[in-house]
C-alpha cells in the first residue's frame, strides 16, 4: 500500500482528481488473508503444514510492518491459533461452518 500512498502523495498520481482521498484510502485500508489450509489438503501433500504456513504468513505480515492493518482468517483453527501465539498483534478470525460440535474444538 505504500506505492499507493506515494503515486497519489508524491507520484504522477497526485495531479489526478482526488488524489488526496485516494491516499489517505491507501493509508487505512485493511487486508483480511484467508488461509486455504485443512487437515486433509495437507494429507494430500497439497500444502505445508500449519507450523509453516502461520510462520510465513505471520511473519510477512510483520516484516511489513501491517500488524494492525490485517487479519486472519481460516477454517483450520490450527493455523489461527499457532499466529496468535507468535504474531499476537495480527488478528485472527475463526470461521466456522456451523456452530455444532464447536465446543469439540
Amino acid at each position: 500500500m505504500k506505492f499507493y500512498v506515494e503515486f497519489y502523495r508524491t507520484g504522477p498520481g497526485k495531479t489526478q482528481p482526488f488524489a488526496s482521498e485516494r491516499a489517505a484510502n491507501a493509508e487505512r485500508v485493511r487486508f483480511n488473508l484467508e488461509t486455504k489450509l485443512t487437515p486433509e489438503s495437507e494429507k494430500q501433500s497439497h500444502t505445508f503444514g500449519p507450523e509453516v504456513y502461520a510462520k510465513v504468513l505471520g511473519s510477512t505480515v510483520r516484516r511489513a510492518g501491517m500488524q494492525a492493518r490485517c487479519d486472519i482468517q481460516s477454517f483450520d483453527f490450527r493455523t489461527l491459533r499457532l499466529v496468535q501465539a507468535e504474531f499476537p498483534a495480527i488478528r485472527t478470525v475463526y470461521l466456522l461452518e456451523s456452530i455444532a460440535g464447536l465446543d469439540q474444538q
